[in-house]
């Protein structure tokens, strides 16, 4: 979801906004692709708290539930 080729979302970004109003999409062929997300912010406090089942809209009104790691 959020690494280091990311940076203009930083973990400062991120801690600031919240886990809880971070919103992940995907196309419903590209999440079908993937076991898993990853995180690697750089900072390990953010990474763990990105750390979970994340919810991914994929359509209107449908979305996969992920494990990020």
């Amino acid at each position: 979801i959020f690494g280091r080729g990311n940076q203009q979302i930083s973990s400062k970004v991120i801690r600031r906004v919240g886990v809880e109003n971070i919103i992940v999409i995907s196309t419903k062929a590209k999440i079908a692709n993937l076991k898993f997300l990853r995180v690697d912010t750089g900072d390990e406090d953010v990474d763990n708290m990105l750390r979970r089942y994340v919810k991914v809209i994929v359509d209107y009104w449908e979305y996969r539930m992920v494990k990020a790691i």
